[in-house]
């Protein structure tokens, strides 16, 4: 398929591609966005077969002709004959006869224009071609094909706005080619310029960005460049969705060992909390879900000790952490960012006196995709307990560490029942 889309969209073209990226520092970004003409062109045609086979596959290029409302089905027929052309002239031949039968009876059809314009370059016509997509985008900045003619011409000019414009319209105007356009322009806001001329868009909120942010955030994608890309554009919108959206980059940023890029956006996002990236207590917001890593990230079964106590109360009393039987994993647990020397930490809890509880593992981790054990304590169940100045050093492994408690597995079979009241980190 790849030999059939280079072909339909002309030597000419990739030529003048092949000359930009030898004179172009930065050849990468015409690579990234190049690859969506490809894809996206693939995915256009089957759906063009699709809608042909249900509307008029079978009617006769005679009647095609001379029927006004079958200019589209000529069109589309064109258009799967395109894919299917594999360089054959005779084929092309096909293809603009069918193309210009549309036209016959529906002079304004832009998918027609288009389809004479990808002829055009495949005879290496490129000026002509040119001309028919800017007329088929006069005619109507629907037609898919056009749009991604427009970013090919833009990347073998280095043209990083135009390219970017036409995203912006193909996603606008044919939402069903996210699944496409979606993952070549997360992959080209890797590229700094690319970001930097990406920044207003994020200002003109236009309806698909909340799909690239979900899109760029999904397993193995590109949660730094989405990151990077935000705070680049002065940071999201107003409104819940954004908030959230925000919480997932910091998570996502924070799974991948991004320790840094997360402190960097959490800071640009919510300036006035830089404390918060030192705190250890249990206050207001050092307990808010939307804020973690930066607050305390507790399981689904922590909660604050004493929530029906008055606010100096419920402070002093600490957070309740519960697990039954069988349950293993994280309790409680939130990043720091540390220097070069020595650290310690300090944690008292106080094991319920009626449950007999299995202990508490207490880890301090390399915030990185290794995760390198610095320092690890089991307490095991006791009336109150303390656990003072447990020193570590991370020997420049790493500048973030996760401190964590967990319920100690070796004893699974007994529930957890713990109230941790403070937690010091020096």
């Amino acid at each position: 398929m790849a030999m059939v889309m280079a072909m339909a969209m002309g030597m000419a073209v990739k030529q003048r591609a092949v000359e930009a990226k030898r004179q172009m520092p930065r050849f990468l970004f015409a690579y990234r966005l190049c690859l969506s003409v490809v894809a996206a062109l693939a995915l256009y045609h089957a759906t063009s077969a699709v809608v042909i086979n249900v509307v008029g596959d079978g009617l006769p290029p005679s009647i095609i002709r001379f029927t006004g409302e079958d200019g589209n089905i000529a069109a589309l027929r064109a258009d799967r004959l395109l894919a299917e052309a594999v360089g054959a002239r005779t084929s092309l031949a096909k293809v603009a006869s069918l193309a210009r039968g549309a036209l016959l009876t529906q002079p304004l059809n832009p998918r027609a224009v288009r389809i004479l314009a990808f002829v055009a370059y495949a005879d290496e016509r490129s000026g002509h071609a040119d001309r028919l997509i800017d007329l088929s985008t006069q005619l109507s900045r629907r037609d898919f094909g056009a749009q991604l003619a427009l970013i090919e011409r833009a990347v073998a000019r280095n043209d990083i706005p135009a390219a970017l414009r036409s995203y912006d319209v193909g996603l606008r105007t044919n939402p069903e080619g996210q699944n496409v356009l979606l993952p070549v322009l997360t992959t080209a806001l890797g590229d700094a310029e690319v970001r930097q001329a990406f920044a207003p868009y994020y200002r003109r909120n236009p309806q698909w960005l909340v799909a690239l942010i979900g899109y760029a955030l999904g397993p193995g994608n590109a949660a730094t460049s989405i990151a990077q890309s935000i705070r680049a554009g002065g940071g999201l919108a107003t409104g819940q969705v954004y908030r959230d959206l925000e919480t997932q980059v910091l998570a996502r940023l924070t799974e991948g060992g991004a320790a840094d890029e997360a402190r960097a956006f959490f800071l640009s996002v919510h300036p006035q909390r830089a404390d918060m990236l030192k705190r250890t207590d249990f206050d207001g917001e050092m307990v808010d879900p939307m804020l973690v890593p930066f607050s305390w990230r507790m399981a689904a079964k922590a909660t604050m000790a004493n929530d029906a106590a008055p606010d100096d109360q419920r402070k002093r009393a600490g957070i309740r952490l519960s697990a039954a039987p069988g349950e293993v994993g994280e309790l409680l647990a939130k990043i720091f960012f540390i220097s070069p020397e020595n650290h310690r930490f300090s944690v008292s809890l106080a094991f319920d006196a009626d449950v007999t509880s299995r202990g508490i593992d207490i880890s301090v981790i390399c915030a990185t995709p290794t995760q390198d054990l610095l320092q690890r304590i089991i307490v095991e169940r006791g009336t109150s307990t303390t656990i003072t100045s447990i020193p570590f050093n991370s020997n420049g492994r790493c500048r973030a560490i996760w401190l964590k408690l967990s319920g100690v597995n070796s004893s699974a079979d007994l529930p957890v029942s713990v109230v941790v009241t403070e937690i010091t980190l020096l």
